[in-house]
């Protein structure tokens, strides 16, 4: 990211972020801890202007809306286990428009 920062949410299956974090180590690792099981959703924000939320754009201010992109397929957490999940967040998902949420379902719905 040239300028401002990635915020990454895990949502629940109804889109409910769950959590957030900026917390990235040196190799871009993000640590969720103490989740409960179950089936969570992924999503990164380029934060531009570091408010840690996503904001939309203006017609009049000529912004566009900052950039959200979806991890097309689901985690699945287990009780008791430690979870590991790969994201390259820099590759597109698939070819639907990433800037809405309802266009991209992880949960299959």
């Amino acid at each position: 990211v040239k300028e401002g920062s990635v915020l990454v949410q895990l949502t629940s299956k109804d889109g409910k972020t769950v959590m957030d974090s900026r917390m990235m180590t040196a190799d871009g690792t993000l640590n969720f801890i103490n989740l409960s099981a179950g089936e969570y959703g992924l999503s990164a924000i380029y934060d531009l202007n570091n408010n840690k939320k996503w904001d939309s754009g203006s017609f009049i201010d000529k912004r566009q809306p900052e950039t959200i992109v979806y991890k097309s397929s689901s985690i699945t957490v287990k009780a008791g286990w430690e979870n590991k999940a790969e994201w390259n967040i820099g590759e597109k998902q698939d070819d639907k428009p990433q800037s809405k949420p309802e266009e991209i379902n992880p949960f299959g719905k």
